[in-house]
């Protein structure tokens, strides 16, 4: 009998990762639900049930929570407990829902400034390409430029005016105490850059947040743990790029990073946080150019179990999507705006559109789980009214017989018994 490989990949998506978190806390109940039939004491978790985990930003940490052991090595976190962590976290950690979304506050901004005075285009466009060489000269130099674009009513796109406030934003982390399903609070400050109204940097020259309220959670949550040990063994897929060597990064099980550093590195986002340093590379969000790892990912596990079957499960944090025809005549300025969206939702389809046909190609059996948002997100809001509606949209995606969850869980009940999976430990 061929054996049967599980791939579970998670895309990138900022907060919306509470919508993924919701569907593997239902994946891990039900089989566990299932299997209780036969043999009352199980608990089944996401590493069970799954071979490789693939993720990307938010996927990251998603993959690396659910694959981390405890002392039992058994898994530290769960399906359900990460639904939490996105709950209470999410306003610290996750200012907007992807990669490149902030950079759309920068142009609308540019744009309703440009829209001031006809002269303010041609004296945007003789700064913008100008701007670097100018930033790198001497204090005089710079400080002639200030003056310059100050003139234009610019002066914010070089980093601001000095009216800037920081703010330390205390929170609380919850995490496990002693592998039980009870959540332990700790203080956490969160550093961030306030923009003053009329003179935002809106993350242009330098970062809009600094790192320390993710990389205090990261610490919290996963302390000294690497990913090169896993519960189960299972393999461990998540993507960074690397601007010190422009490369795409896979890190894997068999690197001997951090968890909390890999995670950094995945989701850096630009323009939101600065790039993640490790050893001696510097690495940005893994979105930039895989926001959907599925496709790799079962490119890599089909490398190591070559005579092996495949069951893929691809879970995506939603998509709206709109008509674009009053962009058909359309110049620069225009198109500043809904270019980033578009860009980055091709790229997550033609991911799916490709692993379709390698499905039909090879005998894979593909589930992709990507909902329709039924409005364009606010990218920037991650409050509580936000955060409901998401989870809401997680339970009815659930239900949404389109997306063959039951039949998801059957495979994965049938795998945990053919193999004799019956963990009873937590």
């Amino acid at each position: 009998m061929e054996d049967t490989k599980f791939i579970l990949s998670i895309d990138g998506g900022g907060i919306r990762g509470i919508i993924p978190a919701k569907i593997i806390a239902y994946i891990e109940k039900t089989v566990t639900e299932k299997i209780k039939e036969e043999n009352p004491e199980v608990n089944i978790k996401c590493a069970d049930l799954f071979d490789i985990i693939a993720g990307t930003s938010t996927g990251s940490i998603l993959a690396l929570s659910l694959t981390v052991p405890n002392d039992n090595n058994r898994p530290t976190y769960d399906g359900e407990f990460m639904v939490k962590f996105y709950k209470e976290n999410g306003n610290h950690v996750f200012p907007s829902f992807s990669t490149f979304k902030h950079v759309t506050k920068v142009l609308k901004s540019a744009e309703e400034l440009m829209s001031k005075t006809e002269n303010l285009v041609e004296n945007f466009v003789t700064m913008g390409r100008s701007i670097e060489q100018k930033i790198t000269k001497s204090n005089e130099t710079e400080s002639k430029v200030e003056k310059r674009t100050s003139f234009f009513g610019l002066g914010w796109l070089m980093g601001g005016s000095g009216n800037e406030t920081k703010n330390e934003i205390v929170t609380k982390s919850k995490t496990v105490d002693e592998n039980k399903d009870k959540i332990k609070t700790t203080d956490i400050t969160v550093s961030t850059t306030e923009e003053t109204e009329g003179e935002a940097t809106l993350g242009l020259i330098k970062p809009k947040y600094t790192p320390d309220g993710l990389e205090s959670l990261l610490e919290t949550y996963f302390g000294e743990s690497k990913i090169n040990k896993t519960v189960n063994d299972v393999g461990i897929f998540i993507t960074a790029y690397n601007i010190t060597s422009c490369e795409r990064t896979f890190f894997t099980e068999k690197d001997d990073f951090r968890i909390q550093d890999v995670i950094r590195a995945s989701s850096a986002a630009p323009t939101f946080f600065p790039a993640k340093e490790i050893s001696s590379n510097l690495y940005v969000d893994g979105g930039v150019f895989m926001n959907n790892p599925t496709t790799r990912a079962y490119l890599e596990a089909r490398k190591r179990f070559p005579k092996s079957k495949f069951v893929v499960v691809s879970l995506g944090t939603g998509y709206y999507k709109t008509s674009l025809n009053d962009l058909g005549n359309s110049g620069a300025l225009q198109w500043l705006l809904p270019i980033i969206d578009l860009l980055m939702d091709v790229e997550v389809a033609n991911h799916d559109d490709t692993m379709k046909l390698l499905a039909e190609l090879d005998g894979v059996k593909y589930y992709r789980i990507q909902p329709n948002l039924d409005e364009k997100p606010n990218m920037s809001d991650v409050s509580k009214e936000e955060v409901e509606k998401l989870t809401n949209l997680g339970d009815e995606t659930i239900k949404d017989p389109t997306y063959k969850l039951d039949e998801i869980v059957d495979l994965l009940v049938d795998k945990c018994k053919k193999k004799k999976i019956y963990p009873t430990v937590n």
